[in-house]
């Protein structure tokens, strides 16, 4: 988790660079949810503006999109679109 300083940092890059506000809302933790994409899409849905954060010990990395997870239309496929991104 992020701590309350984190959390106010976070908020306020993106908030100045993404939306005019922003709230957070965890929607998927692999410790807590299970650590399979099948688990991640389940717990995200059609969810957009997204913000995916990783901590390794003290650091933490992430990324925002401004759309939703779309999947190929089979399994073995990729998708490609657009859409606004950003990487911390």
């Amino acid at each position: 988790s992020l701590s309350s300083t984190e959390c106010a940092a976070l908020h306020s890059v993106l908030a100045l660079g993404m939306w005019d506000e922003c709230e957070f809302t965890l929607l998927y933790r692999a410790s807590r949810d299970g650590a399979e994409y099948g688990d991640l899409l389940r717990c995200v849905g059609d969810t957009k503006g997204l913000v995916f954060l990783i901590r390794k010990d003290r650091y933490v990395f992430g990324v925002s999109m401004s759309a939703g997870i779309r999947l190929p239309d089979h399994p073995g496929g990729n998708n490609t679109y657009i859409c606004n991104g950003w990487h911390f």
